[in-house]
C-alpha cells in the first residue's frame, strides 16, 4: 500500500462512459502514484480469477467500480438467462471485487461503486436493471458493514439518465422500440420528469464521484444520488 500522499486509483469500467470520465476528472484534479482502468471487454467480471488478477498485480488502494450493464424487455417477454447475466454483471462482480480485496491484504481500501436512480425508480420494461441496481446499493450498505472495522469506506453514486453513453444510447432508442413513442415525445417526457431539465453529464457524475471518494472518513454506507432531482 502507498502513503497517503500515494494513492493507487483503479478504474473498473474505467475505458468508456462514466468510468472514462471518472479517470479523466481524477486524473486531471488529483496526483496519484498510479490510474489504471480497465473495462469490461478486458476481463471477465463475472469470475472470480481475473478480477483477484488486476487486484493481485495493480494492488490498489482506490477503486471505482463503473461496470454494468442493461437489456429492456416486458415483464412477459423476460428470459431468466438474460435476468441472470444482469445480476452477475452488475451485482456479482462487485461481490468479485470485495473477495479480491479482501484475499489481497487488510486494506483499508476506499471503494465508490457507481450504481442508478433505478434501485428506486420502478420504471417499466426495467425490471431486471430495476433489481440488479437495488442489490447492488444492499450489497455496498452490507459490505460497508462489514468492512468497517478494517477501516474500509464503501460508498456509491447513483445517477439518473447520463447524456451520451453507450448505455443511454442503448435505452434511448429501446424505450421507442418498446413502447411506439417518437423521439420527440420520448425527450418530452424524460425533460418532463427531470427538474433540471435535462439528463446530467458524464463529467458531472465523474465530479460526485471524486467527492465522495475523498469525503469524509466517516462517511461509508452511503448512497449519493447525482440526477437532476428526479
Amino acid at each position: 500500500m502507498g502513503s497517503s500522499d500515494e494513492r493507487r486509483l483503479l478504474v473498473l469500467g474505467g475505458t468508456s462512459g462514466i468510468g472514462q470520465a471518472c479517470a479523466e476528472v481524477l486524473g486531471q484534479t488529483c496526483v496519484f502514484e498510479d490510474i489504471r482502468t480497465f473495462g469490461m471487454q478486458d476481463f471477465n467480471t463475472i469470475y472470480r480469477s481475473p478480477m483477484a488478477n488486476v487486484v493481485e498485480d495493480f494492488g490498489p488502494t482506490d477503486i471505482i467500480f463503473s461496470v454494468g450493464t442493461n437489456r429492456l424487455d416486458w415483464i412477459p417477454g423476460m428470459r431468466q438467462v438474460d435476468f441472470i447475466e444482469l445480476m452477475q454483471i452488475n451485482v456479482w462482480s462487485f461481490v468479485n471485487l470485495l473477495q479480491a480485496l479482501n484475499d489481497f491484504g487488510p486494506g483499508p481500501f476506499n471503494v465508490v461503486a457507481v450504481t442508478s436512480d433505478a434501485a428506486w425508480r420502478p420504471m417499466r420494461t426495467s425490471l431486471a436493471y430495476c433489481a440488479s441496481k437495488a442489490a447492488l446499493e444492499m450489497a455496498v450498505r452490507v459490505a460497508s458493514r462489514e468492512f468497517a472495522s478494517k477501516g474500509w469506506r464503501i460508498n456509491a453514486v447513483a445517477p439518473g439518465k447520463v447524456a451520451d453513453t453507450a448505455m443511454t444510447e442503448y435505452v434511448d432508442k429501446r424505450v421507442l422500440e418498446l413502447r411506439g413513442w417518437t423521439v420527440e415525445a420520448a425527450e418530452a417526457i424524460e425533460i418532463a420528469s427531470t427538474p433540471l431539465g435535462r439528463k446530467v453529464t458524464k463529467d458531472e457524475v465523474a465530479e460526485v464521484v471524486a467527492a465522495v471518494l475523498f469525503g469524509p472518513k466517516a462517511q461509508t454506507g452511503e448512497i449519493v444520488a447525482v440526477n437532476g432531482g428526479r
